[in-house]
């Protein structure tokens, strides 16, 4: 089963998207390369795109960067998984009601079977990320838990 990271890249310079995430924009610079930035939660400064130390891609597993919040606008998302026989996509990430929502909906519109793991996605607003989960498991795909996931998969 492959595994697919994206990363959301930004800059050099100001887009459309920096006008909805001010974080982007300068002087935080929060999503372009080369960009440091501190976290609450770990020591020291990290460069602003990296992937977390803890989820550090493994020999085999794949990195995607995307532009916008959706992972398959305009990458190589779709190409990848066809390439690998996929036809569902288990999605995880952050932030519920903007990348993961975006991704879920994009790989809908792409033709895959969707699958968000509710326990593996995370919002910093708690009512978006419900109502996100609700729409998504409405009309694009499935929405279930880490365990059931596994269970499904280990099948």
């Amino acid at each position: 089963i492959p595994v697919v990271f994206t990363r959301l890249i930004a800059g050099p310079s100001r887009t459309l998207m920096s006008n909805w995430s001010p974080q982007i924009a300068p002087p935080v610079c929060c999503c372009w390369p080369g960009f440091q930035r501190a976290y609450g939660d770990i020591d020291g400064e990290r460069d602003c795109v990296a992937i977390i130390d803890e989820l550090a891609p493994r020999p085999g597993e794949h990195e995607v960067d995307k532009y916008g919040y959706n992972g398959f606008h305009r990458t190589r998302l779709t190409d990848l998984l066809v390439a690998h026989n996929v036809d569902t996509v288990l999605i995880t990430g952050t932030v519920t009601q903007i990348c993961v929502e975006d991704t879920a909906r994009g790989a809908f519109h792409e033709g895959f079977q969707v699958a968000v793991v509710a326990d593996a996605v995370s919002s910093y607003e708690p009512d978006l990320h419900r109502a996100s989960l609700q729409t998504l498991a409405m009309k694009y795909g499935r929405v279930l838990t880490a365990d059931e996931a596994l269970r499904e998969m280990n099948a």
